[in-house]
C-alpha cells in the first residue's frame, strides 16, 4: 500500500486510516523511507482514538469516583510521558497550564457500559509541535509510534492482561465449526506477529517509548479502580475478571503505607482539566505539601453544602479540617485524595 502526503486547501495533510497503515508506515520509515512533516496529521478508524471500556453492574454509562480517579491516574501517566518528551523530564512541574489544556484527554461516555472514548489526533498534532529538535522522518516515526501505543494499549499485556491468550481461548470456546475456528487461530496469529512490529516501533524512540512506559502504569491504575468490574479493556487490551482480581491482589500485596490525614489544612491552589469532575488540589499542613484528588461529580461522595464549604476555604485561603487518604511507598506519598469534608466552622470570613 502507497501512503503518500495529499495536498487539501493548500496544506500537506497525511492521512492514517487503520492500524495496519500506521504500523506499515511507520516500518517504512524505520527502514529508510523518508518524508517531509506534513502540516497536519488525521488519525481516523480503529488507529483514531484511545478507549476505555468497563463492563458491570455499577457500569451502566457511569463513571463511580474510584473509576474517575483511575482515568485521572492514566491521564496524569501521559502528562509525564509528554513532560519527557517537551522538557526531557518527568517533572510535572515543568507543564504549563496551556500545557495540562493542550494535552488533556476528553473521554466521552457511550451508553450501555463506561465505554471511554477519547480522540487522539488533536492530542498528537500538539505533540508534534513540541517535538522541535527533531528532524522530519524522525518526529513523524516517533509520533504514529505513540498513535499505536494510544490505540492498542499493548504494553499492559505486561501487567497481567493476556489480550492473546483471551483471543485463542475465545476462538476456541465460540466458534461452532473447525473452519472458524482455524480462520480465528489464524486472526490470533497474525495479531502475535503484529504486537511484535509494534513492540520494536515503540522500543526504537525514547519518546514513545516512555508513552508506552505510561499507557502501561496508566492501565494499572485503571484496573485497580475498578475491582468489581466483569471486564475491562484499554485499547485492545482485555481484562478478564480473575485478571483484575489477579491484579488488585497483587496491588493489595505491595508494600505500601495507607495512611488518612485528619487536620486542617490550607488549599494553595489547584489544576483542573477543562470538562473534568475531577481536580488536583495542592493541600499544606504541618505534613507539609500534599497534592491531592477532590471527586466533583454529581454522583461523587460530597454533597453541594461540602463542595461549597471547601471552596469557601480555597477563596479566602481560611484552614479547612479534611480527611485526605494516603497510599506512600518507601516513605513518600504516591498517591492522595480527599475522603471526607466534615461539617466547618467559620470557613468563610465574617464581615466587620
Amino acid at each position: 500500500m502507497t501512503i503518500e502526503i495529499q495536498e487539501r486547501d493548500g496544506k500537506a495533510v497525511l492521512e492514517i486510516t487503520s492500524l495496519d497503515v500506521a504500523i506499515e508506515l511507520a516500518i517504512a520509515l524505520q527502514n529508510g523511507k523518508s518524508m517531509v512533516f506534513p502540516d497536519e496529521i488525521i488519525f481516523s478508524g480503529d488507529i483514531g482514538s484511545l478507549t476505555i471500556e468497563v463492563d458491570g453492574e455499577n457500569y451502566r454509562a457511569t463513571v463511580p469516583g474510584a473509576f474517575a480517579r483511575g482515568i485521572w491516574g492514566f491521564q496524569e501517566e501521559i502528562y509525564r510521558a509528554t513532560a519527557f518528551a517537551l522538557y526531557g523530564t518527568e517533572d510535572l512541574r515543568r507543564l504549563t497550564k496551556a500545557d495540562y489544556d493542550r494535552f488533556n484527554l476528553i473521554f466521552s461516555v457511550s451508553n450501555g457500559c463506561s465505554n471511554l472514548d477519547a480522540q487522539t489526533s488533536g492530542f498528537l498534532s500538539e505533540l508534534a509541535k513540541g517535538l522541535s529538535n527533531m528532524d522530519d522522518t524522525k518526529k513523524l516515526k516517533a509520533i504514529i509510534s505513540v498513535a499505536i501505543v494510544l490505540a492498542t494499549g499493548y504494553t499492559v499485556t505486561s501487567i497481567g492482561g493476556a489480550y492473546l491468550e483471551h483471543k485463542a481461548s475465545k476462538a476456541q470456546t465460540t466458534s461452532s465449526s473447525e473452519s472458524e475456528k482455524a480462520r480465528l487461530a489464524a486472526d490470533v496469529e497474525k495479531e502475535r506477529e503484529r504486537t511484535k512490529q509494534i513492540e520494536a516501533l515503540v522500543g526504537a524512540s525514547p519518546v514513545s517509548s516512555r508513552f508506552g512506559e505510561a499507557a502501561a502504569n496508566g492501565a494499572k491504575q485503571v484496573v485497580k479502580s475498578v475491582p468489581d468490574a466483569t471486564e475491562a479493556s484499554i485499547g485492545n487490551t482485555v481484562f478478564s475478571r480473575p485478571e483484575i482480581l489477579e491484579i488488585n491482589a497483587r496491588s493489595a500485596r505491595e508494600s505500601s503505607d495507607n495512611l488518612v490525614l485528619k487536620q486542617e489544612f490550607k488549599i494553595m491552589g489547584f489544576r483542573r482539566v477543562e470538562g473534568s469532575d475531577i481536580a488536583k488540589f495542592t493541600l499544606t499542613s504541618s505534613a507539609g505539601e500534599i497534592p491531592a484528588l477532590l471527586d466533583m461529580t454529581e454522583e461523587g461522595p460530597f454533597t453541594k453544602e461540602q463542595l461549597k464549604q471547601f471552596w469557601s476555604a480555597a477563596e479566602y485561603h481560611t484552614p479547612i479540617f479534611l480527611h485526605v487518604q494516603t497510599k506512600a511507598v518507601g516513605g513518600q506519598i504516591k498517591q492522595a485524595w480527599i475522603s471526607d469534608i466534615p461539617a466547618q466552622r467559620n470557613v468563610i470570613p465574617q464581615s466587620d
